[in-house]
């Protein structure tokens, strides 16, 4: 979610682990959400699972070619972790030739 409430990515799938938001979600039921989760249940996810562009995933999902989602269950009991092919990083320069990247 934006500042003003809109929601970005409109027109995408956001990936939920699906034992993750079991978890959560049985927290937020018994009415300890706002102790573990400050609000950002009701401000990120719900709008989320509400606009329908929840995916639920269960072990590991292939989300596109060289991005894929495995379980890495401990931090929490439905943790997953994106996995990604072969990524070239550099530094984007703007027009006045300025880095977009303080580092």
């Amino acid at each position: 979610m934006t500042d003003d409430g809109s929601q970005l990515f409109q027109r995408h799938s956001i990936f939920f682990a699906e034992k993750e938001f079991q978890y959560w979600n049985q927290i937020v039921k018994s009415g300890q959400g706002e102790n573990a989760l400050y609000g950002s249940y009701e401000d990120s996810i719900l709008p989320v699972i509400n606009s329908g562009q929840a995916v639920f995933v269960t072990g590991n999902h292939m989300v596109e070619t060289g991005f894929y989602l495995e379980p890495a269950y401990g931090h929490t009991p439905g943790n997953v972790i994106l996995h990604n092919g072969p990524l070239i990083f550099y530094k984007r320069r703007t027009i006045s030739g300025h880095s977009d990247d303080p580092a």
